[in-house]
């Protein structure tokens, strides 16, 4: 039996495929959970400046004390905004999911987790991340125009609380493995009805 390079080694995700699994109710994974782009998945924290006055000499005689030196120290994490596009489809689980967070007191309640996987040559996923208590900034669709021809797209803006990757390990056990079972499941059933369209044509 030849070696299998799609599992014995790591592979370099140089192309952007990626599965997007949101917590909002009613959401078909397959269906809610194709996009195009996936904007804004940086973590960055706030930069703070300390100047402390220091017993190091300074200036051209270089007798005067106090020399003011400057330190750099991580402050907090900047909020993670994530912003989604993909082509404009007949569901609407994203609308109502921001229009929700409008009209409802406890807005709280409403904001939801999801995660993303970004998914090899063999459309298992190879890395993911997750975020938590997410809920929508805004929501944009494509300015209609009958003069470029380009298709309708939507976009949603999510502000996160939390954005962490998920370790390996995560990946095969727990709360996580459930979901990335469960993805795997989808895929493959998603593979197969493509494949079985394709035998009929």
């Amino acid at each position: 039996m030849g070696l299998n390079l799609l599992t014995s080694h790591p592979e370099v995700l140089t192309t952007c495929r990626f599965h997007l699994m949101l917590d909002v109710p009613g959401a078909v994974p397959l269906v809610d959970g194709k996009f195009t782009d996936c904007l804004g998945m940086k973590v960055s924290h706030k930069i703070c400046e300390i100047a402390e006055v220091t017993p190091k000499t300074w200036g051209k005689t270089n007798n005067a004390r106090g020399r003011v030196a400057t330190t750099s120290i991580p402050g907090n994490q900047d909020s993670v905004k994530l912003t989604l596009r993909r082509g404009l489809i007949m569901s609407t689980t994203l609308w109502n999911w921001l229009e929700t967070m409008s009209t409802t007191k406890s807005w709280g309640d409403n904001r939801l987790d999801g995660s993303i996987f970004m998914l090899g040559m063999a459309l298992g996923p190879e890395a993911a991340f997750e975020f938590k208590n997410g809920w929508p900034v805004s929501y944009k669709v494509a300015d209609l125009s009958n003069k470029n021809g380009q298709s309708q797209f939507e976009e949603i803006e999510i502000s996160c609380e939390e954005f962490r990757r998920i370790p390996s390990s995560e990946m095969s056990s727990g709360r996580m493995g459930m979901k990335v079972a469960l993805f795997a499941a989808g895929a493959a059933a998603s593979k197969a009805g493509r494949e079985a369209l394709n035998a009929l044509n």
